[in-house]
């Protein structure tokens, strides 16, 4: 089939293609993702919701909770209660505790504690960069979760992780400050605030972790009861991720590379796939993506497109401007 002649692309989605074409195809392009993982996913939508409603600038900060809470259970509750009863998840992704965690990083980081002045933009989509190849444009499309003014002045973006994983684990930290994410966002506030920004910006990490639901049971850890110490297991930190301009000109490389790969795989006629789909490059068994790949489990079966769907949940991924 031919291109588009405008495809509209995310870091996520340019991050994917080279990573792996298989884990791009089945995600960015046949739209699904891991059964799995997919209500992990809504919780981090979840959240991301959330921390926009916290932050619009024109809502007073002291009047914000109702608002934030309301938007993290519009987001999640409908999606979880959608879930069949052998699919439901550990206990740190019930609605309850997430709205534990949720409300307790809102206790701990009132105005006075933020690393910023003021914030500018909520959630708010907006094309950073355009490549051409052949006669498709590619847009790059950045939706940082916040654009702030620190309080030297200059612009940067924070974006909301959140993770089962441990944030204070180096690697994890490591792999969030040279990911092709921190770059493009990067490039992109200073595309749109030329002069003002600088080089990186914030990841408002988050912890998912099954929080205590008894106050009066005694916590192996503390040695207290939850009532005391139930709060010291929510997880959260805002890591600063700083960049080079070395390293932002081979991002933009790496990502001019990676749109015209997207466009030939949408090129590709599928009535060609006869099946294995040999065309398709399986680069995450070369890097070690396989181990966290939603596709892990089709392409070990085989790679066959019209099985997707028994391996994997349709939820596509929407790439647009503007705010939500």
């Amino acid at each position: 089939m031919n291109a588009p002649a405008i495809v509209n692309v995310s870091p996520s989605v340019l991050a994917d293609v080279l990573t792996c074409e298989t884990k791009a195809w089945s995600r960015h392009i046949k739209g699904y993702t891991s059964k799995g993982d997919a209500i992990k996913a809504v919780a981090g939508q979840g959240f991301h919701a959330a921390i926009a409603e916290h932050f619009r600038p024109d809502r007073a900060f002291s009047q914000s909770f109702a608002n934030t809470m309301k938007a993290f259970h519009d987001v999640y509750d409908s999606a979880f209660a959608r879930l069949p009863a052998d699919a439901l998840p550990d206990q740190a992704y019930l609605p309850a505790n997430l709205h534990r965690v949720l409300a307790r990083w809102i206790e701990m980081h009132p105005s006075s504690a933020l690393p910023w002045r003021k914030v500018l933009t909520v959630e708010e989509a907006f094309t950073s960069r355009t490549f051409t190849v052949g006669d498709t444009t590619v847009k790059l499309i950045v939706r940082p979760d916040l654009v702030i003014e620190d309080f030297n002045g200059a612009i940067r973006f924070v974006d909301t992780k959140t993770t089962g994983w441990r944030i204070s684990d180096s690697g994890w930290r490591r792999a969030l400050r040279l990911s092709l994410q921190v770059a493009l966002y990067t490039d992109a506030v200073a595309q749109r605030y030329p002069g003002r920004s600088v080089c990186g910006g914030w990841i408002n990490a988050i912890e998912m972790r099954t929080l205590p639901s008894d106050p009066t049971r005694k916590c192996a850890t503390h040695k207290l009861t939850y009532a005391e110490c139930g709060n010291e297991h929510v997880k959260y930190e805002f890591i600063e991720c700083m960049t080079t301009p070395e390293r932002l000109a081979q991002a933009l490389t790496d990502a001019e590379s990676a749109a015209e790969r997207f466009v030939r795989m949408l090129r590709l006629n599928e009535h060609e796939l006869n099946g294995a789909m040999p065309w398709l490059n399986m680069n995450g068994g070369a890097n070690g993506a396989c181990r966290f790949c939603a596709a892990g489990n089709w392409c070990e079966a085989g790679r066959v497109p019209e099985a997707l769907g028994s391996f994997m949940q349709y939820e596509p991924w929407v790439v647009e401007e503007g705010t939500r």
